[in-house]
């Protein structure tokens, strides 16, 4: 099965959701945009493939927050 990522950045002190190159935000803060990610995922995300979503932890290293067909 094809995945579809969803990933939480910082660029420039703001807060977005990557998706393949679709940006969503910019949000206040990582709480913000940790927040929403899982939602734009269910909402935006591809019906056809496996949405999954990654936020930065508290060490800067990406984890795994949700998974979702």
């Amino acid at each position: 099965m094809r995945t579809n990522w969803f990933v939480v950045i910082r660029v420039l002190d703001q807060w977005w959701i990557d998706n393949e190159g679709e940006a969503y935000g910019p949000f206040t803060s990582r709480e913000a945009a940790c927040s929403a990610s899982s939602r734009i995922a269910q909402m935006f995300g591809d019906t056809e493939r496996r949405s999954l979503v990654f936020w930065p932890g508290e060490d800067g290293k990406p984890r795994l927050m949700f998974d979702g067909v």
